[in-house]
């Protein structure tokens, strides 16, 4: 409805004002606000929302009056004609005097019919919004094919539910989005791939919904030839640049990124492993190495022999000219098995270590004094034996561990084991612990030598009184009779002031002699010496010799 002005209808003059100024209004420079309608701006609104003076209009810059819809009576309050007629008996009055059929001619065709899904284009209903209510595959949109003048239904396939104006386009050979374009925006490119290497070639495309043979989703191959180029499959952005003057990744540049050694297909190959000079010395023999593909010389391989330690096998491996040099072993003879072998020539010369009974120990270093005593050798612990244990004298006897020979050595000898070490007189050979004998004669100490007269020692040997020939007695008599090393020189030998002889018990024939002496008596001084002598009937002698003591 209308909204409608308050006052009466205008009197003629007001319509002769009215279309005086009717050209100002188009004009855009005045309106009358009674009939034209307003100035919007430099566009004419000449509507003045009055129904009975009918739809003013703007044509080519200029307001036209619009035609009276009533032939009679209007009723400017209802806007109607008082006069409007149903033509087509529908029971609603034509909308071009004030009615709602829109329509009036056709009684099917009225305000508040239901609107019917026609191609013709029928408005059944008076509302140019409706196109019928067809929906056949309930997706809510109604069928294309229903239509209401120009206006139709958005549903351009009505036997799909999936196929609608708001349905997600799917790549399906089919306008799933009703928007008359197929597949847009969802078809796949795939490029020409001729060599297999799963990249194509950006000159040659299709757009497919999956993947047609021959064609893969990646291009940037540079090259896709195999018959221009045998290896082309290994050329495309997947590779990585190696060394040989050609483009592997397709970037446009050759090698870059990589280190080259050498250049493959130019570098063939090279001897490698050592010095070429000795290639063919002894068991030496020079590798083989190649250019790969990443520009790098390849591990020398190809027979390659390289000079190695020395072991002992007849062959030259160290490629000096020499076989077995350092690595094979002289044996010398060892009886003993000590590890030492006496100064001698080696016996053999042999691989691996010497058999038994032999040493690889050099005699011209350190030889045996000794090869049938196996606790005798150079660096041997010295033993308490008179012998050279370690070899370190030009002789094997060793005196300072047995210098008077009694079988005692020295008491701070330099060994260890065999003798005793508790001599208190080594140029004695009388005195040593243990001895039971008694001796008339005593020793010098070592501090005060014994001259004898004539041919007798001028100094004895080591300080003891040497023996004299018969009747030549030392020039001085010697002080000490501790000869069993106890450190005491009191004992004298048995007494007995008048012994008897006897063939039975007791004091028989031949048996050890007895002395008579005072109690003063010193060791070394004359005393009487008796004797039983002879057999059977024995006869007791008597002289006078030195007092033995112990």
């Amino acid at each position: 409805m209308r909204t409608h002005p308050t006052s009466a209808t205008p009197s003629p003059r007001t319509w002769f004002v009215s279309w005086a100024l009717l050209a100002l209004a188009c004009g855009g420079e005045q309106v009358d606000l009674a009939d034209a309608g307003a100035l919007d701006g430099d566009t004419c609104v000449c509507d003045d929302g009055l129904f009975c003076n009918g739809l003013e209009r703007c044509e080519d810059g200029a307001c036209v009056p619009g035609d009276a819809p009533c032939e009679g009576a209007c009723d400017e309050t209802s806007d109607i004609c008082t006069a409007c007629v149903d033509a087509d008996g529908d029971g609603r009055a034509s909308a071009a005097c004030g009615g709602d059929d829109c329509d009036d001619d056709d009684p099917n065709v009225f305000r508040g019919n239901r609107e019917i899904c026609d191609p013709a284009g029928v408005d059944e209903d008076c509302d140019p919004s409706t196109v019928g209510d067809r929906d056949a595959d309930r997706d809510g949109y109604e069928d294309v094919t229903c239509c209401n003048g120009d206006t139709c239904g958005t549903d351009c396939n009505d036997a799909a539910p999936n196929v609608h104006p708001t349905a997600p386009e799917v790549c399906n050979g089919r306008d799933d989005d009703c928007d008359g374009s197929v597949d847009e925006g969802v078809l796949i490119t795939f490029y020409r791939d001729a060599d297999g290497d799963n990249y194509g070639v950006d000159e040659r495309t299709v757009q497919e919904c999956s993947q047609p043979s021959g064609y893969v989703a990646r291009g940037g191959d540079c090259e896709d030839d195999p018959l221009a180029d045998p290896s082309a499959n290994e050329r495309n952005p997947g590779q990585s640049e190696v060394c040989d003057d050609v483009d592997q990744d397709c970037d446009g540049r050759v090698d870059e990124g990589v280190s080259c050694d050498c250049t493959l297909g130019v570098d063939g190959s090279r001897a490698c492993g050592f010095d070429p000079a000795l290639d063919g010395v002894g068991n030496c023999r020079l590798g083989t190495q190649s250019c790969g593909g990443t520009g790098q010389w390849s591990v020398c391989g190809g027979g390659l022999v390289a000079p190695s330690a020395e072991v002992c096998n007849g062959d030259d491996d160290d490629c000096d000219g020499m076989a077995d040099e350092g690595v094979r072993t002289t044996c010398w003879r060892d009886a003993d098995d000590d590890g030492y072998a006496p100064a001698s020539d080696p016996t053999m010369v042999i691989c691996g270590e010497c058999p038994t009974g032999h040493t690889s120990s050099d005699p011209s270093v350190a030889a045996d004094c000794d090869d049938a005593d196996a606790i005798s050798y150079p660096g041997a612990a010295e033993i308490c034996d008179r012998l050279d244990n370690d070899c370190s004298r030009a002789t094997r006897a060793e005196p300072s561990e047995d210098a008077d020979g009694d079988g005692h050595a020295p008491r701070g000898a330099a060994c260890t084991g065999g003798f005793p070490k508790d001599d208190c007189r080594d140029d004695e050979p009388r005195a040593f612990p243990g001895q039971t004998q008694y001796f008339g004669v005593g020793y010098c100490p070592s501090t005060h030598p014994c001259p004898c007269n004539g041919g007798c020692n001028a100094t004895g040997t080591g300080g003891r009184c040497g023996l004299c020939s018969p009747g030549m007695t030392p020039t001085r008599g010697a002080t000490v009779f501790d000869f069993d090393c106890d450190g005491s020189a009191t004992r004298r030998a048995n007494a007995m002031s008048s012994p008897a002889c006897s063939c039975g018990g007791g004091f028989g024939c031949n048996q050890t002699a007895y002395y008579s002496y005072s109690r003063f008596a010193i060791c070394g001084s004359n005393a009487t010496r008796w004797q039983c002598t002879s057999s059977c009937p024995c006869s007791l002698s008597t002289t006078t010799a030195p007092l033995p003591c112990r």
